[in-house]
């Protein structure tokens, strides 16, 4: 089945699929809707960085875990907006770049961390690839003046990571680094720095195998400075 007919059948259950997921009170489309709003309060705005993800995005800047001081420390020098939501998926982000997330500003670089969240519903590593290929398409047709930054999905190991899920995270990635032109996308994958010798999760790097401790974060953004550092020059 193409990606478009997968994507479009999906979008369909994805709002309550996610309240199951993520608590009843909890409302995606209410987030998204506040993060539109606050892109209309400043109009024709520019930013150095737009963060797209999901919770690994929403979460890099949060006081309360401790990784506010992380961000400010490697990200505090550049204007930014983070629209990052927890438990989005790849197709949830195309809905929210087609509807308004990608309008309003305009930015230097766009970041992409995505594809996480689609590995417990056993999407195939083309799949995947395919996926985060969508969202630089988008972000293409809407800016193309933007450079784009993706970062290869990062190693896990919680209770919802399927049996042989290292594997297609793996052969995603191998496929993503494709996406990279030479020019105005790059990918950057940090995911050796995460992994002990063995292949396991550097623990310290995490809260519960899937969301980043500070020093987590603190190793994710050391790896990728040099690549944003280019990309806004």
């Amino acid at each position: 089945m193409h990606l478009a007919m997968i994507l479009a059948a999906m979008l369909a259950v994805t709002g309550t699929s996610r309240e199951r997921e993520l608590g009843g009170r909890w409302s995606w489309e209410e987030r998204h809707r506040q993060l539109v709003s606050k892109i209309a309060e400043n109009p024709e705005a520019t930013y150095d960085i737009v963060f797209i993800g999901d919770g690994l995005t929403e979460l890099m800047a949060n006081v309360r875990q401790g990784n506010d001081a992380v961000f400010a420390e490697y990200f505090g020098k550049y204007r930014t907006f983070n629209l990052g939501i927890q438990g989005d998926r790849l197709e949830n982000l195309v809905w929210r770049l087609e509807n308004g997330a990608l309008d309003g500003y305009r930015a230097k670089v766009f970041r992409i961390m995505a594809g996480s969240n689609n590995l417990p519903q056993k999407w195939p590593p083309a799949m995947l690839a395919e996926g985060v290929g969508r969202l630089v398409e988008l972000i293409c047709a809407k800016h193309p003046e933007a450079k784009i930054e993706i970062v290869a999905i990062l190693p896990r190991a919680d209770r919802r990571m399927p049996k042989g899920g290292m594997d297609r995270l793996q052969a995603a990635n191998t496929l993503i680094a494709h996406l990279a032109d030479g020019d105005s996308v790059t990918v950057v994958d940090p995911g050796s720095a995460f992994l002990e010798a063995d292949g396991s999760l550097k623990r310290q790097y995490y809260r519960d195998g899937l969301h980043l401790s500070p020093d987590g974060y603190r190793a994710l953004f050391a790896a990728e400075q040099s690549a944003i550092g280019k990309l806004l020059e």
